[in-house]
């Protein structure tokens, strides 16, 4: 895997193997707090991150029912009112 394809991963193990990964085939790196907040702080983001993908999904499922629901009350009233019509011709 490469680190870019990590984006979007919220799986902690498959962030945990990547880490051992870039760490073998990058022995010159530091391990470090710096480089373990950067690694930990990009893993918590990409959880974060599909959590508000997923809400947002939710929402708009829900905004596109409440459409649908909306277009089928205004073509229920259209309907009435050219019933009404019909019948009050048809009484003339």
């Amino acid at each position: 895997m490469e680190i870019k394809e990590l984006v979007g991963e919220f799986d902690a193990r498959i962030w945990a193997k990547e880490f051992i990964k870039v760490i073998k085939n990058n022995p010159n790196i530091i391990i470090d707090e710096d480089l373990m907040l950067g690694w930990f702080a990009n893993a918590i983001m990409a959880g974060y991150d599909k959590a508000c993908r997923s809400q947002i999904k939710e929402i708009q499922i829900k905004n596109d029912v409440n459409l649908i629901v909306l277009d089928m009350k205004i073509q229920s009233q259209k309907l009435e009112i050219l019933i009404n019509a019909l019948q009050k011709l048809s009484k003339d």
